[in-house]
């Protein structure tokens, strides 16, 4: 029977309405995955079907038709539908909603006009007439598929329209419109420094048929590929899709930033050559869907991209690689507070396919899954490259002067190792991880610190651009010359008397900082400054990296950006200026995020034939982050952490649920934290639910976009309970004040 029915989710409604099917060819169209425009209220929505049916389960109203006139669009899958479902159950989020978050948004649909030779009449010849009609139609018909696109016969023919109108009316030509796609895939050849072909290790040879045994066998399986840095595990990704593509399958690889797309398109550009279908926000709105389409309707078969590209549509699903599993970018961060990993592996258990994440540092929470047994290890303990061990130093700079530093922020260690490795023409990594010149301004005389007005953090000075900036809410301010609370105090007299008194000075460091110390130093080398501000566009970051691999002496400063990925066999040397940040932050995970930031930096330094060298400098040289990074000790920090982790009983030992309450005014926001914790402590009592509950308090960083925020942790052994507890939770809150934003992020990555 032909379905006359269908069931519609509607952003960002919870409920699923059900319309009539249109009368008319558009009906056809339509299926599970559709996107359509229906009736709502004195309205009209969209939405996406999700059920089609022969009668209606509803009775007693009024069905609704989908409009007939508007555009049908094939917006998903019908095999996603599951997984979006278990996403919505899983986040209690409305089906809609999920749907709505992992497809992008659709560009108006774009036509080209197509002329083609007509059926010809015998004596045709006769009808043509004019140079410009001939020559036109000659033209055409010279091409293979006799047909052409006004928007190139015009490079041809500069007059073209009434030529061709006339060979329309004569029935020489035929006009059609056809609906543009594809227009926006990169179809760029590799870079020459792109490898064509390897050999893989013994090692990478047998975790690489591990997971194709998997992947033959049709099984579920998560490898968790914990290699050391260098150890080639981009390689063993390559390898298996490689042999799934022969197979007519398709592969999804995510990263965990945007800037990482662009050298993992080129690699697998050099293997596999052919497009790549690319999925991340900093692409324009048509170049996304392009890429969308072409997967959903199986004419790309390798997806890549960041978070985001978790809802993917790739019907023929072979593997899924997580790259860099531990990084907290997996997690989103308002909104529907995903995170990419976990979803991948509920992703590759709906599909019957593996999963491979991959990490020199994995997360503890991943380390605890391998010890359990729920993800299989996979060990790639020797760098590809046959370099020597790196040496690694840890400068303590309580130990040195400040008069002996060659600057404010490199010690003379650190300039010795950057002058040798100059001169052997070889190139530095320098990292520092935070932005900007300076981390604030200070008044000399009265002590003030130039805060965000709508934030509770400082304001960071960028000198490139003159200004004071948040992080936090991009809030910008024109750096002043002198103290603002000093002149709101009327000190003048002051002012004449000591220029010093009430002057605005620069505190603390960033990349733009490091980099003005480093031109200083070396005014002959190139110095490249990569971070968020440098690289706001990917051609930008693109740019930077390629002069990184021109031969030569060069040093790259930048943040954690420049941590992750990225294969210099010519970068002898890596230096963190800082390596504290991050320690001192009121979050349980501050430990593990130093540990495995520094690992994977110091990871980047001696990756071609000769050893690498790597300088930690830091007021902290006892700190167990340090010590076992410097070592390159995983095992021993794991071993360590973890058992401070049970001890706390925080993840991996327990689930964890944050309930962030925000709103302006702070008397509000508090009470309706201390309602909801006293209404999560009686509904435990009274279902004897197994939690613990702390806070609620302020959080680490008080106040952001105007809105102050409190927070209250819980943790249970059971996720069920967490879930059970929200969906209770968000029941009762539906009649509380709009002035009142409740957020649950459950499995949060961060605390502040």
């Amino acid at each position: 029977m032909k379905a006359r029915f269908a069931k519609v989710a509607i952003p960002p409604l919870e409920t699923l309405y059900t319309y009539s099917l249109p009368d008319s060819q558009n009906s056809q169209a339509i299926e599970v995955g559709s996107r359509v425009t229906v009736p709502l209220g004195k309205r009209f929505a969209y939405g996406y079907v999700v059920e089609l049916s022969e009668s209606a389960d509803v009775s007693g109203i009024n069905i609704k038709s989908i409009s007939r006139e508007e555009r049908i669009i094939k917006a998903f899958a019908e095999g996603d539908l599951n997984f979006f479902s278990e996403v919505a159950e899983y986040y209690n989020e409305p089906l809609a909603k999920i749907i709505e978050l992992g497809i992008p948004s659709i560009p108006p649909k774009r036509n080209a006009k197509i002329l083609h030779i007509a059926t010809l009449p015998s004596n045709h010849e006769k009808s043509l007439k004019g140079s410009a009609q001939k020559a036109i139609f000659e033209f055409i018909s010279s091409l293979p598929e006799q047909k052409i696109s006004t928007s190139i016969l015009v490079q041809h023919f500069p007059l073209y329209q009434a030529p061709v109108r006339a060979l329309i009316k004569k029935g020489l030509l035929v006009l059609n419109k056809v609906e543009i796609i594809d227009q926006h895939l990169d179809h760029s050849p590799p870079p020459q420094w792109a490898k064509t072909n390897i050999t893989l290790t013994a090692e990478q040879e047998l975790a690489k048929e591990k997971v194709l045994n998997a992947y033959r066998e049709k099984r579920f399986e998560s490898f968790l590929l914990f290699g050391v840095a260098g150890s080639g595990k981009t390689e063993v990704y390559i390898e298996i899709a490689k042999e799934i593509i022969k197979d007519g399958k398709a592969v999804l690889i995510l990263v965990p930033e945007i800037a990482l797309t662009p050298q993992m398109i080129d690699r697998l550009k050099a293997r596999f050559g052919k497009e790549i279908a690319t999925l991340h926000s900093a692409l324009t709105t048509r170049a996304r869907w392009d890429a969308w389409r072409a997967l959903l309707e199986g004419r790309e078969q390798i997806a890549i991209g960041a978070r985001s590209a978790i809802f993917a549509p790739i019907p023929n699903l072979g593997c899924i690689f997580i790259d860099e599993e531990h990084d907290q970018s997996y997690k989103q961060s308002d909104g529907i507070r995903y995170n990419a990993r976990d979803l991948g592996v509920l992703r590759a258990k709906i599909n019957n396919c593996p999963i491979v994440l991959g990490s020199a540092t994995p997360s503890l929470e991943s380390i605890q899954n391998a010890r359990l047994g729920k993800y299989l290890p996979l060990k790639l303990d020797k760098r590809y490259s046959s370099s020597e061990e790196n040496q690694t130093l840890i400068v303590d700079l309580c130990q040195i002067k400040p008069w002996d530093m060659p600057t404010k922020n490199i010690s003379p260690q650190l300039l010795e190792a950057l002058s040798e490795t100059i001169k052997a023409g070889k190139k530095a990594f320098i990292l520092f991880n935070r932005r900007g010149f300076a981390s604030f301004m200070q008044c000399l005389s009265c002590g003030h610190v130039i805060k965000c007005p709508d934030c509770s953090v400082t304001l960071t000075y960028h000198k490139t651009t003159n200004s004071l900036l948040c992080h936090y809410c991009d809030y910008r301010y024109t750096p002043p010359t002198n103290c603002p609370e000093c002149s709101r105090l009327d000190q003048s007299v002051n002012l004449k008397k000591e220029k010093r008194v009430g002057k605005m000075i620069e505190r603390g460091a960033g990349t733009e900082k490091i980099y003005e110390e480093l031109a200083k130093l070396f005014p002959t080398v190139e110095i490249i400054r990569l971070d968020r501000d440098t690289a706001n566009q990917m051609e930008n970051y693109r740019r930077a990296l390629e002069r990184m691999r021109i031969p030569g002496a060069g040093i790259l400063v930048g943040t954690q950006i420049i941590a992750k990925g990225h294969d210099f066999p010519a970068v002898n040397l890596v230096g963190v200026i800082d390596a504290d940040i991050g320690l001192h932050l009121p979050d349980f995970r501050a430990a593990e995020r130093a540990f495995q930031l520094l690992t994977q930096v110091a990871g980047r330094a001696g990756r071609g034939k000769e050893a690498g060298k790597v300088i930690f400098q830091t007021r902290l040289p006892n700190h167990p982050s340090l010590i076992f990074a410097s070592k390159k000790d995983f095992s021993s920090f794991a071993t360590k952490e973890l058992e401070y982790r049970k001890q706390l009983a925080y993840p991996p030992f327990s689930k964890l649920l944050r309930i962030i309450i925000s709103g302006e005014d702070i008397k509000s926001v508090a009470l309706e934290a201390k309602r909801l914790k006293e209404f999560t402590t009686l509904i435990a009592s009274q279902h004897k639910l197994d939690l613990k509950i702390l806070g609620p308090s302020l959080a680490p960083i008080e106040k952001v976009k105007k809105k102050w925020r409190w927070h209250i942790l819980i943790k249970s052994s059971l996720t069920t309970t967490l879930l059970s507890l929200i969906s209770t939770l968000k029941t009762a809150a539906k009649k509380k004040s709009k002035k009142i934003v409740v957020a649950y992020d459950l499995d949060p990555q961060e605390m502040l």
